[in-house]
């Protein structure tokens, strides 16, 4: 009788083989394990192109030990010159570049004198500053200065102390990022992100979000990706990735945003962070992006809170002699807190609501000087690699150029301190007892602010090209326009509508510029859709005789409401004049009414994205 073929079973699991059990070896658990409920295991040696692999891996993180050791023993040895010469070295470098223009207004802008920074500190058992103001129940009184000591004025350094003469983070900044890329693969350990994912997103992000709000210190963050230490946050990694995700990587973002609301379920309750703080600020930023204003909302609500529960309103005086903070720590938390002041103000203006920041520092006219210039002089270009294609220019082709962010933030937070005052004038509930003098002082502190700005951020109205649009969207495309410049180009059409209904044929171009950028934006945010269609139904709207030019006392009390509190983003005024007794703005229910003033109060749920 013929024997029947030998079945092959293929392997035996690790399990079965010490029951000394038949195994079936399906995958990824066999009949038998699971029957006595253990999890199968097959263990066979690997490979030997995988031990290979992992080999190199081993000889490359060696080789790159190596040289941040040796990048290492430089920095020790450069921070150990002395002060002059160490600011001598850092400059050497930037002979040719130009230096940031500081101007300091003459007088404070929060009005009345607040009180000593130090009655909203308190310390812990441990000696660790914590920020109760005087009514709570947990608050310590700061210690006094004992007799013989003088108490350091909020906004001065005591050049006497050590603490005092701490070198600023400039010269660690300047350091070359070699360890970068070994931070990259700890990166993929810590998210399990690809590492050519994560070394693409994070380059796009350095290039075209990092340098609007400045939410990350880029050297503290890289370095602290190797080191685990308080700047870096698997949480916060996954949203900088998803956010950067927006220029071209749609599913990868999708996936990528996932994973960080399950991490933030986790981070929310821990204690408040660095890390975590700045991760909800660009998680409101990217959700605003994505058409989910509720969730954009509530995610910066959280992030303003934190802004008081770490107390980064406190970041000169008492702070800048506390042993406790270095100089990086310092120059962090005083970036951290003007970047949610703009944010603060930029998501206001997209959403038509009052702004959450309106307190500043004792001593925020200091406060608008960056420490750390380095940022200011490197090299910007939008060709960042073959391997990543994000314009319509070859890398190459665009001219490198200084980056001036610095400088550009700087100027930035002081016209936010302006905007923010003009929200809460024009657009609050609240009116003013004198609008028109309140205006012409808004108006006022906007010519000495441009006045003020370094001469590389003045534009010449006159001297601007008409098709400044166009030629963006040629050079970069229009996936490259974020929701701020839509929103510029919105509120600019607005004003161009007025002159397009008295005939002037030069609006008209202009008009026919700035729809056809909005336009573009279609593609990427569905929600321009409906800001186009106000500016059609704005052309189209027929105006009352002048004759029968209705007045409060003709309009119902809810119609009298929402005109007081329905203002164009720029309101118009009628060169014309106006005959004294109606619109306390200057223009006339003509000119104000036909116009929403945001356009995302009028927003429809969509699944299309918008980069910001």
């Amino acid at each position: 009788m013929q024997r029947g073929a030998r079945i092959n079973r293929g392997l035996t699991c690790t399990n079965c083989r010490v029951r000394k059990t038949k195994c079936d070896g399906t995958q990824p658990g066999c009949k038998t394990c699971e029957v006595y409920r253990d999890k199968c295991r097959s263990e066979k040696p690997p490979p030997l192109s995988q031990i290979l692999e992992m080999a190199k891996k081993l000889q490359d993180a060696e080789a790159r030990a190596e040289q941040l050791q040796s990048a290492l023993d430089k920095a020790i040895a450069a921070n150990q010159l002395p002060s002059d010469a160490t600011q001598t070295r850092a400059n050497a470098n930037w002979e040719d570049g130009e230096t940031i223009v500081h101007v300091a207004p003459e007088q404070p802008m929060t009005g009345p004198e607040t009180r000593n920074p130090q009655s909203e500190l308190s310390q812990d058992a441990s000696g660790k500053l914590c920020y109760y103001g005087p009514t709570s129940a947990v608050h310590e009184p700061f210690p006094l200065p004992e007799n013989g000591e003088s108490e350091v004025a909020p906004g001065t350094v005591s050049t006497g102390s050590p603490v005092g003469n701490r070198q600023l983070p400039a010269a660690d900044a300047l350091d070359p990022r070699a360890w970068e890329q070994f931070a990259l693969g700890n990166a993929t350990l810590h998210t399990d992100i690809p590492r050519e994912v994560v070394a693409q997103l994070l380059q796009v992000y350095w290039t075209w979000i990092a340098p609007t709000f400045m939410w990350v210190y880029r050297p503290a963050f890289m370095r602290d990706m190797i080191m685990g230490g308080q700047y870096y946050s698997p949480f916060l990694l996954t949203v900088l990735c998803s956010h950067a995700a927006r220029y071209g990587y749609q599913r990868t973002g999708e996936f990528l945003v996932l994973g960080a609301r399950t991490l933030l379920a986790t981070e929310i309750t821990k204690p408040s962070s660095i890390a975590t703080f700045q991760a909800l600020l660009q998680l409101s930023a990217r959700e605003l992006a994505c058409s989910s204003v509720s969730q954009a909302w509530l995610y910066s609500g959280m992030a303003f809170r934190m802004v008081s529960d770490l107390g980064l309103q406190h970041s000169g005086g008492t702070m800048r002699n506390d042993s406790r903070h270095t100089a990086e720590d310092i120059e962090i938390r005083k970036r951290l807190f003007w970047s949610c002041y703009v944010w603060d103000k930029a998501i206001s203006l997209f959403l038509g609501r009052m702004p959450a920041l309106t307190e500043l520092p004792i001593d925020y006219s200091t406060d608008f000087e960056p420490a750390d210039d380095a940022e200011e002089f490197e090299p910007w270009s939008p060709s960042q690699g073959d391997s990543v294609h994000l314009t319509k220019l070859a890398p190459g082709e665009y001219p490198p150029t200084q980056c001036r962010v610095l400088s550009c933030f700087s100027n930035y937070c002081k016209l936010a301190v302006i905007i923010s005052d003009i929200i809460l004038c024009l657009y609050s509930r609240t009116t003013q007892p004198d609008t028109i003098g309140a205006v012409k002082h808004l108006k006022l502190r906007l010519d000495d602010s441009r006045e003020s700005s370094p001469a590389h951020l003045k534009c010449v109205p006159y001297s601007l090209p008409e098709e400044l649009c166009a030629l963006f969207e040629k050079t970069f495309g229009s996936l490259r326009m974020t929701y701020m410049m839509a929103y510029c180009v919105y509120t600019g059409a607005t004003v161009m509508v007025q002159d397009v209904r008295r005939g002037d044929v030069d609006a008209v171009a202009k008009l026919q510029t700035f729809m056809g950028a909005l336009q573009q934006a279609i593609t990427t945010c569905p929600l321009v859709q409906r800001s186009i269609e106000i500016l059609r139904n704005s052309l189209s709207f027929k105006a009352p005789a002048a004759n029968h030019q209705p007045v409060y006392g003709s309009l119902s009390p809810e119609e009298c409401i929402a005109f007081q509190h329905h203002l164009p983003a720029f309101p118009y005024h009628d060169v014309s004049g106006s005959n004294g007794g109606g619109d306390p703005y200057g223009g006339s229910v003509d000119t104000m009414s036909f116009l929403e003033c945001f356009p995302e109060s009028n927003w429809e749920a969509t699944t299309e994205y918008w980069e910001l």
